[in-house]
């Protein structure tokens, strides 16, 4: 039998159950801020991810951790998380979570405390994380960053079904939602495995080559122990010339972490700053070896597939002689990359950056195979990578399916388009 329905008169949450009613968050929930101050001791830190509320050290090095704790709030377990700040920036930012256990988390989090006479916590928690998924706290929220302080909180729409079938319905979707998270967990092991087996094969291709049962001789390179003995080994300065063009195609050129280096608007444009100034651009040329010096310890290297312009920060590159391949060096130096070389010569280490410096590239030592075994292996990994990177796809492809299907389920379920 079809249920009645009516015009919950809030357009993304649509029609309703005849015996649901749209309220206000004020109505099912209390804010109850505590300062910690002396009690800052006594309980762990947490903070939201996107793994949902976890327990962090105190001073463990990963971003900003304050002198003391004595302004953060106390959450009791159990109680609602809510991260405000920046709602411009994509969905990817978890803004919902439950305490697990008693703790502190930032002044900047609004903390909600639930009427158990007037919600359900999981329905509420599926609530707000479908409100969360489809970016939809922002249009409550002012200012240029879209942040949402807790009288703004407190007069969002908040739907409620009677308590009984709000518990059937976070009891069913926590179920649904759980089988859903094993699948996605499978299908991304599956990813890492293949990413895995990607490393390995560019790091034993650039450093061994693709012949079994060849001379090998001791390397003076600290993270490779050997190499075949018809290569050699060079310093960078004697390989590559670090080029200084002028701006032929006025087009921004960005050098990604996972090695493609390509005209920005061709992959996306968002999460950059823009320099107002572009002083100390250089133009890049098609085939360029481009090596990101802040991001290169992260694989911020690759050959750049477009004409353009670039960063001062950018180490554009040309090879001195024919007997070079950039392609070849690119794989190299990430290589160099994934075995935290680059980080350990890199000067200024911070948080998620470091400054490798042409200077320093100059001297790096590199291996040299003659050309033509570079160009195979070039031919080689191209081909291989191409084939791993379509499986990888295919698997983020399944992986972007569940997801839309868990909020597509959690979206009928929590505004009653379905039934329990």
């Amino acid at each position: 039998m079809t249920r009645e329905m009516k015009n919950s008169e809030v357009e993304w949450i649509g029609d309703i159950p005849n015996d649901w009613y749209v309220g206000k968050v004020q109505q099912g929930f209390r804010n109850r801020k505590r300062i910690a101050g002396e009690n800052e001791e006594k309980f762990p830190r947490l903070s939201l991810s996107n793994a949902g509320v976890i327990e962090r050290e105190k001073y463990d090095g990963k971003g900003e951790s304050p002198a003391d704790y004595s302004t953060y709030q106390i959450i009791p377990k159990g109680q609602f998380v809510f991260n405000f700040m920046g709602l411009e920036q994509d969905a990817t930012y978890r803004r919902v979570g439950i305490a697990p256990i008693d703790g502190l988390v930032s002044a900047g989090y609004i903390e909600a405390d639930y009427h158990s006479d007037k919600v359900d916590p999981m329905y509420s928690y599926f609530y707000f994380r479908f409100m969360e998924s489809d970016q939809l706290f922002k249009q409550y929220g002012t200012g240029i960053r879209s942040n949402l302080n807790k009288q703004q909180f407190a007069k969002m729409p908040f739907l409620y079904p009677p308590l009984d079938i709000q518990n059937k319905i976070g009891k069913y979707i926590e179920t649904k939602v759980n089988i859903i998270s094993k699948l996605i967990d499978n299908v991304q092991q599956s990813i890492c495995e293949l990413k895995k087996y990607k490393r390995s094969i560019i790091t034993e291709s650039v450093t061994k080559g693709l012949k079994q049962d060849i001379e090998m001789k001791k390397s003076e390179i600290s993270w490779i122990d050997s190499y075949p003995k018809t290569w050699n080994i060079l310093k960078g300065k004697y390989l590559f010339r670090k080029m200084d063009r002028e701006i032929v195609v006025d087009e921004t050129i960005t050098a990604f972490r996972d090695g493609q280096v390509v005209q920005r608007k061709k992959r996306r444009t968002d999460g950059f700053t823009n320099s107002i100034k572009e002083i100390g651009y250089q133009g890049i040329n098609k085939g360029d070896l481009v090596i990101h010096s802040m991001d290169a310890f992260a694989g911020a290297i690759g050959v750049s597939e477009d004409n353009g312009k670039g960063t001062p920060v950018y180490i554009v590159l040309d090879k001195l002689t024919d007997s070079v391949n950039n392609v070849y060096y690119s794989y190299l130096l990430r290589s160099y990359s994934e075995f935290g070389y680059i980080e350990s010569m890199a000067k200024g280490i911070r948080v998620r950056s470091s400054d490798f410096k042409y200077q320093t590239f100059s001297n790096t030592l590199l291996l040299v195979p003659p050309i033509e075994e570079q160009n195979r292996i070039v031919e080689f990994l191209d081909n291989k990578i191409k084939n791993i990177d379509l499986l990888i796809n295919e698997k983020m492809s399944i992986i972007s399916e569940y997801k839309q299907y868990q909020k597509s389920l959690i979206y009928e379920y929590v505004t009653g388009k379905k039934e329990v």
